[in-house]
């Protein structure tokens, strides 16, 4: 805003914040006055395009929700436009990759979703892209029950966590996530509740070869 005395809160001298504390937006906007009109944002060091009252919509924002507007701090300047378009690849918001387009949803407007789809999925488990290839990595980039691949498996692997801290499936606090499973494994261990006496005793039944044999 151009005044040389030591800021105080939220961006502002004592005086300034005082006065906009007692006059609320129509004081702010009496300051921004002798802002120059270069066409971008009045608040120091924001190289955004102006677009309502001197200001870029995020700051103009925090004059419209705050009593005393916080102008300086937590808004970016954007990135370049071709920042998440480039070399034909898109960039995702939540694990920071790049990825084809068609691995992108669509909103309801039409648009490309900011993340990836994967990462939409990985969401309910608290986990990103970057969260599943790294535990991936960690099981030898194979199921850990049967050790079959992905490629194998013909299928991205399953996120298994444990049903007694988050009950119910397709969903974890990200705190009980105990490994990456091929889909049949992960059907196998479900129908059996979790039960690991049952899933031994299952496994002891096929070593004898069932009941059938001692008839």
């Amino acid at each position: 805003m151009g005044c040389p005395n030591l800021q105080w809160s939220a961006g502002y001298c004592t005086a300034h914040y005082a006065q906009i504390r007692k006059g609320g937006l129509k004081a702010l906007r009496a300051l921004r006055v002798s802002v120059d009109n270069s066409g971008v944002c009045a608040v120091p060091e924001c190289a955004v395009k102006a677009r309502s009252k001197g200001l870029c919509n995020g700051h103009y924002a925090r004059t419209q929700h705050q009593k005393v507007p916080d102008l300086d701090s937590g808004i970016r300047s954007p990135r370049p436009h071709d920042f998440r378009f480039r070399d034909g690849l898109v960039h995702c918001s939540k694990c920071d990759g790049r990825f084809p387009e068609a691995e992108f949803g669509r909103n309801v407007k039409g648009r490309l979703m900011s993340y990836c789809s994967m990462c939409g999925d990985l969401s309910a488990f608290k986990m990103t892209r970057k969260d599943f290839d790294r535990l991936l990595s960690a099981q030898g980039s194979k199921c850990a029950i049967c050790e079959r691949t992905q490629d194998e498996a013909e299928r991205r692997f399953s996120v298994d966590h444990d049903h007694s801290c988050c009950p119910g499936a397709g969903k974890s606090c990200g705190k009980c996530i105990r490994g990456l499973l091929c889909g049949p494994c992960n059907l196998f261990i479900g129908l059996a509740g979790d039960r690991a006496e049952t899933l031994m005793r299952a496994a002891a039944y096929i070593e004898s070869g069932g009941m059938g044999r001692s008839l």
